[in-house]
């Protein structure tokens, strides 16, 4: 389940969604992104992103 650590950068567009989200959205955004940060790899962290351009 963990694997090498990898940096995420967020584009302009990707901060400001995350800023239009309710506190415990990006509570939650940020959680997951730390996660992977630290190597992490949980499928299910992306599984609602299945069959869509992200």
């Amino acid at each position: 389940m963990y694997g090498q650590s990898i940096t995420i950068v967020l584009s302009d567009e990707a901060k400001a969604f995350i800023k239009l989200q309710p506190l415990k959205a990006q509570q939650k955004i940020y959680y997951n992104i730390f996660k992977v940060e630290g190597g992490v790899m949980d499928k299910e962290l992306f599984k609602k992103l299945e069959n869509t351009e992200i």
